[in-house]
């Protein structure tokens, strides 16, 4: 006697196809950044934003939810209730309008944000696999100086991203009829190339190929990465208090570095560059450790609807502080200027009006059944430019949308911000910004499951 365990949802599988084939390409050449501060370290951490906590103020780590992926916290894994996996996809945009004193700008960036799958596993286990961005440089601009006579122009670009091909585990420390405690970990395996770019050359009217030199620095990461989050969850009557939290420990990422030094007849031509120096090791970046704890609040609310029907409400309250030591970051050839510890503060607030929606599918109204979101969030960067730490401050707000056919969790959501990056001083570099995010989650309906045991004799 033998046991199979086999999905059954062919169009679960179709999309999962369709996804790879959209990643697969573009593992490496998405753009997910056009911030001239990705010029540092190894790029610009993360992607672009997620749907569902962006609207959320970008609070990641406290959000835990059977009807919501958090891959940002790898302990909300075993939540999900049995026999009801989530898929979940996401893609990001940003509109950045960038200014420094009279030079304006306007930049667009969207990509895929995440590929994510996760089920539960016996009783108190639950597992997760997917893609998810690690870091990314994206930018080209100029400056200038007068040297003698002659005007020297700098070019700096930089491209190129790391993704996170990750698995994750949690499971429950205790489990109390009240009171919960589960714990998790994500392991992954981060790969991809990230470049800067300088070139300098005399300023000329009458070519557009000029002789100079190019400064390149390459690195090519292949490296074991790994994160921890935890969870506290105790329920009282209609209150339920959570705590929750991520770390991401310093890590030696692992790779092989490259630096170049190049004179060429024509900057703008690869193949005529001449070598004048060129050194290739194999090193490591030392990562910034950083860790977020956050705060939850939930309460359900009694009211009264149309006539003697009545709604069971829910009012969700989050906030979480983050930090991440970017003073102990270090990288080979990385001359840039000295990181800054970061801080992040973030706060946001949901609001359902009927949460049992599946049993009140004939009596509740559409609006009645969607989640309403809003927040904000204020964080330090870890560049300084005369002297200010740069800040990145935004209003969010948003909405997830169940898709309740065949009583499944699947949803929409959406999620909006618009902030600002910066110092105070108009003279320097600042962004604003407009983020647009798509997160779709699918779930199987109550008669049908994807994972399922047969028996053969």
């Amino acid at each position: 006697m033998a046991y199979i365990t086999y999905i059954r949802l062919r169009n679960f599988i179709n999309i999962i196809a369709v996804c790879l084939l959209i990643l697969a390409p573009n593992a490496y050449g998405q753009k997910l950044t056009h911030s001239p501060y990705s010029f540092y370290g190894i790029g610009e951490a993360g992607g672009l934003d997620n749907a569902v906590f962006s609207a959320f103020g970008n609070n990641f780590v406290g959000i835990q939810d059977s009807t919501i992926l958090n891959y940002y916290n790898p302990a909300s894994y075993n939540l999900l209730a049995k026999g009801q996996p989530l898929f979940s996809f996401g893609i990001s945009s940003r509109l950045s309008f960038f200014n420094q004193g009279e030079v304006q700008e306007f930049a667009m960036t969207s990509s895929i944000q995440h590929i994510v799958m996760a089920f539960p596993v016996k009783k108190h286990f639950g597992l997760a696999f997917g893609v998810r961005p690690f870091s990314s440089r994206g930018y080209d601009f100029y400056s200038g100086e007068m040297v003698n006579s002659d005007s020297i122009v700098y070019n700096y670009s930089g491209s190129g991203n790391l993704n996170e091909v990750f698995a994750g585990i949690s499971t429950d420390l205790f489990k109390l009829k009240n009171t919960r405690l589960a714990v998790g970990m994500n392991a992954g395996y981060v790969f991809g190339e990230t470049k800067n770019v300088r070139k300098s050359f005399i300023y000329s009217t009458t070519s557009v190929n000029p002789p100079g030199g190019i400064d390149e620095r390459i690195s090519h990461l292949s490296t074991f990465h790994y994160d921890l989050g935890f969870y506290f969850e105790q329920n009282y009557r209609k209150h339920t208090f959570g705590l929750s939290g991520r770390i991401d420990p310093s890590q030696q990422l692992q790779g092989d570095f490259d630096y170049n030094l190049f004179y060429s007849g024509n900057v703008n031509n690869e193949n005529a560059y001449d070598t004048i120096k060129s050194n290739s090791i194999d090193s490591y970046v030392q990562s910034a450790s950083s860790y977020e704890f956050g705060l939850t609040y939930k309460y359900i609310i009694d009211q009264n609807a149309q006539g003697t029907r009545k709604l069971k409400s829910q009012l969700l309250v989050a906030a979480s502080y983050g930090n991440t030591a970017w003073s102990g970051f270090t990288a080979p050839f990385n001359d840039s200027l000295p990181f800054s510890d970061a801080q992040k503060i973030t706060f946001g607030v949901q609001f359902t009006p009927e949460i049992d929606f599946f049993e009140k599918m004939s009596t509740t109204k559409f609006y009645q059944r969607i989640h309403y979101r809003i927040g904000g969030y204020m964080n330090t960067l870890p560049y300084t430019i005369n002297g200010n730490q740069l800040t990145d401050k935004a209003l969010t707000f948003g909405f997830g949308i169940p898709i309740p056919t065949m009583r499944s969790l699947s949803s929409i959501n959406l999620g909006f911000a618009v902030g600002n990056r910066g110092t105070s001083n108009s003279s320097s570099l600042n962004e604003k910004y407009y983020g647009i995010n798509l997160g779709i989650t699918i779930a199987p309906g109550i008669t049908e499951r994807w994972f399922r045991n047969l028996k053969l004799n």
